[in-house]
């Protein structure tokens, strides 16, 4: 939590210097551990350090941020060695985690996603828990239709990434291989080479044949359908057209059988479609949205 956070918070000014103040402690002895006997340290790697520290104390960058008063009366150091326990255990989930999203992954051939999750498994061998443990891999270069918040930071941002990701690919592999390939190619004929998304053209056309009462498994949706599509959602009122999509993305995530945590992603997904949708509608133009095939 930021000072601005903490003053929202209710902390008084005494609070806020209190916990500076042991902040500043904490990480001087972090800047000797670092040198290892050196007498100085460039000012850079003494704010990545601090900002580490932030992180593992639960401060900044954590999915569940840490209640930080008991920071204002506990030997900080104990609290690092609990917090650096904690971490631990969130280090091995991202891994299990790349590791399922490794083995999910659809047969689709994509270069960004394989360099992404190879740069993962290079990162496992170089992560330092103890001084930097809230770097994040710098070559995380596969987009996912709903990115993880910018927020989080180290291993946090890692757990939410890969979960985004193993959604996608636990959706993608409920379709036929050679139905996808036919979505991604009338999406983007080089799907294997350029850095898009490909869950979400997938996901748009089949949540398009749960509007239209069809099975999604197809993922071909002809032009009339389309046109039957703009009709239906001009229909609604401007209010309602979100609702609508969500809806029909909880209804094709159950006739999918998803697990709660991917159907929860379409649902999502569903919903952050509308303003596209709504924006086309007055032009009569959907097909860059909804693909025919």
């Amino acid at each position: 939590m930021t000072t601005a956070e903490l003053t929202c918070a209710g902390w008084s000014a005494a609070e806020l210097m209190t916990l500076q103040e042991r902040l500043a402690g904490l990480l001087a002895d972090q800047c000797r551990r670092y040198a290892a006997g050196d007498s100085s340290l460039p000012r850079e790697t003494a704010a990545e350090l601090l900002c580490s520290l932030r992180y593992v104390l639960g401060l900044e960058g954590r999915e569940r941020p840490a209640d930080p008063r008991p920071l204002l009366r506990e030997p900080l150091e104990e609290a690092f060695r609990r917090e650096q326990a904690a971490l631990e255990k969130r280090t091995a989930q991202a891994r299990r985690l790349w590791q399922a999203a490794c083995i999910a992954r659809p047969r689709i051939e994509n270069r960004s996603l394989t360099d992404t999750l190879a740069g993962i498994g290079a990162f496992w061998r170089r992560y330092d828990r103890r001084f930097f443990a809230h770097e994040v891999p710098g070559d995380i270069d596969y987009q996912l239709c709903l990115p993880a918040p910018e927020r989080l930071l180290g291993v946090d941002y890692l757990i939410s990434w890969l979960s985004r990701l193993l959604a996608e690919s636990r959706f993608l592999n409920c379709f036929d291989r050679r139905a996808v390939v036919r979505v991604l190619e009338g999406s983007c004929p080089d799907y294997r080479g350029l850095h898009i998304n490909l869950f979400e053209p997938v996901a748009v056309n089949a949540l398009g044949r749960t509007l239209l009462g069809l099975d999604p498994l197809d993922l071909a949706l002809p032009s009339e359908g389309r046109a039957r599509l703009a009709g239906r959602l001009r229909a609604l009122p401007a209010e309602a057209g979100e609702r609508e999509l969500r809806a029909a993305g909880r209804t094709l995530s159950g006739g999918l059988a998803l697990d709660r945590g991917t159907a929860w992603y379409v649902e999502a997904a569903a919903a952050r479609l509308w303003p596209r949708v709504r924006a086309a509608l007055p032009h009569n133009d959907l097909e860059g949205i909804f693909l025919s095939l």
